[in-house]
């Protein structure tokens, strides 16, 4: 028999996890590496190629993921929240 909604608990778990790894890329992935890379002694055409590539493409990919994290964490939450009413209609 095909089993039809969610396991709130485990999409709320799912969300947060996102949410977590959302956080940490912008609050630390993202600063460690401007960081180490600013006190990186490294100079010449392949230094600044990755410094400009970092900057540029890279950094923001990477800021893109962490807001797609958020957002579709986002989403879980509120289909948790759709089943949890639906389950306490059906059940209550």
């Amino acid at each position: 028999m095909a089993v039809w909604g969610l396991d709130v608990a485990q999409v709320r778990a799912l969300a947060k996890a996102m949410t977590t790894q959302a956080n940490y890329i912008t609050n630390t992935l993202i600063p460690t590496v401007n960081r180490v890379l600013a006190g990186t002694q490294w100079v010449g055409p392949d230094a600044t190629q990755f410094r400009n590539d970092w900057s540029g493409p890279l950094s923001t990919h990477l800021r893109n993921v962490a807001t797609e994290l958020t957002r579709y964490a986002g989403i879980a939450n509120r289909d948790a929240d759709a089943q949890e009413q639906i389950s306490n209609r059906v059940g209550g």
